[in-house]
């Protein structure tokens, strides 16, 4: 089974990082960095799950284990909807709003681009 640890350890591994060099990029000790991998933290705080995504070249989703598409084409009107169908629970919602936050601002900052 895939885990959010072996997530981050996959994706370090695969930008052929060090412990040393992720556990500075997300300003965090490399034991507690360890602990991430090594799933020993139940609930990584939120906080950490953007600098996590952003130092491993990947998206908050990956890292959680949801599919790109549970949450990329969601609306905020559709948040209330969304939480209820994927029956979150507080922590879980809030990470959705801080994924939503990041994908609006990603594919408004590459529609931009697009149009420059």
């Amino acid at each position: 089974m895939s885990t959010i640890g072996n997530r981050i350890r996959k994706k370090r591994l695969e930008l052929n990082m060090t412990v040393e060099e992720l556990a500075k990029k997300i300003n965090r000790s490399i034991a507690t960095t360890y602990r991430y991998e090594k799933d020993e933290i139940e609930k990584i705080p939120l906080a950490i799950i953007m600098p996590l995504a952003e130092a491993l070249e990947t998206t908050p989703q990956y890292l959680m284990g949801w599919p790109e598409e549970t949450v990329v084409n969601v609306k905020s009107a559709d948040m209330l909807h969304m939480s209820k169908y994927l029956a979150l629970d507080e922590e879980g919602k809030k990470t959705v709003d801080v994924i939503l936050d990041y994908e609006y601002e990603r594919r408004g900052a590459a529609q931009n681009d697009k149009e420059q």
